[in-house]
This record gives structure tokens, sequence and C-alpha cells, in this order.
């Protein structure tokens, strides 16, 4: 975990040490919210949870961002009926839960709707690491060991936020993260708390 908060603070520090001109704006935000199972196929029965991430943007003179984004979230599931959907037999406990943590890039687009009123879309590249029960064989429903699996991730986002006060916004963020090919889930959707710099 301690690696995950080093990137996006050396990240910051890179955008720091650039000389600001007329406009550049860096952007610290937390968004708590709910994520959902991150494959709709395999999580039967999965039910959102809660998710809570940090993002760190540089914002140029004509509103196109770079930001670096670290999140942790947390969902349940049948996995005795998705173990069946895998091998045809049902196997381990009726409900378990998954922690999934996210680390990625994004790039994106401010549209000033009014002068504090923005909407903003944005995708990116990243990974993640999904911890989650791993069965004991000889017990169905042991939990004494965890199973971890990672890849990458690229996540589609929009966010409406609004300038309540100089430099703190506040709004709306919701998107999905996507595994190219072979899975389709991690929807989210939560508030927005920023602040400009």
């Amino acid at each position: 975990m301690r690696k995950l908060v080093f990137f996006p603070i050396l990240f910051l520090s890179f955008f720091f040490g650039i000389k600001k001109s007329h406009a550049q704006e860096y952007e610290i935000s937390v968004s708590p919210g709910i994520i959902s199972p991150l494959d709709f196929w395999y999580y039967k029965e999965g039910k959102a949870g809660p998710q809570v991430g940090m993002s760190f943007t540089y914002l140029n003179p004509k509103k196109f961002f770079i930001s670096s984004n670290i999140s942790k979230g947390r969902f349940s599931y049948n996995s005795s009926l998705s173990e069946l959907a895998v091998n045809g037999q049902e196997f381990g406990p009726n409900s378990s839960q998954v922690d999934v943590y996210f680390f990625y890039f994004g790039v994106g687009k401010t549209f000033e709707i009014t002068e504090s009123l923005e909407w903003s879309v944005n995708s990116g590249f990243g990974f993640y690491l999904e911890n989650r029960l791993a069965f004991n064989t000889t017990d169905p429903n042991g939990r004494e060991r965890k199973g971890f699996m990672r890849d990458a991730t690229f996540p589609i986002q929009t966010e409406i936020k609004k300038e309540i006060y100089p430099k703190f916004w506040v709004g709306l963020k919701t998107g999905v993260f996507l595994t190219p090919f072979y899975t389709f889930g991690g929807f989210h959707i939560g508030p927005t708390i920023s602040f400009r710099l």
C-alpha cells in the first residue's frame, strides 16, 4: 500500500516543479462512494460495497488534465454459485467478500458549463489488485487462505462539479473499470470533494 501512495505523491511533486503559468491549476480530490463487482458474469449475486479514492490532478489552461489515482473498494458475492458457473459444481461459502485496490493514470477534458460549474470526461490506464477468498479443497467453507489476482484496467469516468467557495469544489463522479477482452464491471458512483492550488 505504501507504494500505491508513493507514486501519486511523486507524480504531484513533479508537476509542482514545473514553473506555473497563468491559469494552471493543481487539484487534490477525495471520492467516497460505492462500487459494484468487477466481473458481472463470475460474481453471482454480487452486491455493491463501499469505495474511497484519492486523485492528484494537473489542469492546464485549455482545460485538459492528467491525473494519478488510487482507490480501494469492497464488494460481496455468492462464491458457491460463482464456482458452479465455472466448473459445474457448487463450491465454497454462500457469501464472500472481495477487497480491490486500483492505481491508474488518467487523461481527460473539462468543459466549463458556467463560471462555477464544470463537467469532465476522462479515461486512462492502470492496474488493480483483487484479494478474494481462496477455497480449501478439503474444507469448502475454509477461510484461512486468501487469493490474489492482478490485471490491467482501463477506467472510463465522468464527473460534474461546482465551486462552492474559492478553490473548493463538490461534485458527483461515476464510471466503470474495464478489464480488456474478458470482464465488464467495476461500476462506481459517489460524491467528490476537491481543493485547487
